[in-house]
């Protein structure tokens, strides 16, 4: 079963974060005292994928967790 909160002491980093940010402004440097592998952000400019290397994300053109989708033209079909 779940959990409600992670404790970020305790608990290991998910391995991906999804993000739909409309309102605030959200970077996905703000994941990196977190630990968390890969972070997707999808904002009014589309699907943005970033990977952790070192203590900084990079943008990437597709996701390591699923290699053979094309998420930004996928949600560009559906949307």
């Amino acid at each position: 079963m779940g959990k409600d909160w992670i404790d970020w002491q305790v608990d290991p980093p998910p391995d991906l974060a999804i993000e739909i940010d409309v309102i605030t402004y959200t970077a996905a440097e703000d994941y990196v005292p977190y630990g968390v592998p890969e972070v997707w952000l999808f904002k009014k400019s589309g699907l943005k994928i970033y990977h952790l290397q070192g203590n900084s994300y990079q943008q990437q053109s597709m996701s390591r967790y699923f290699p053979t989708v094309d998420l930004p033209a996928l949600l560009d079909q559906v949307l």
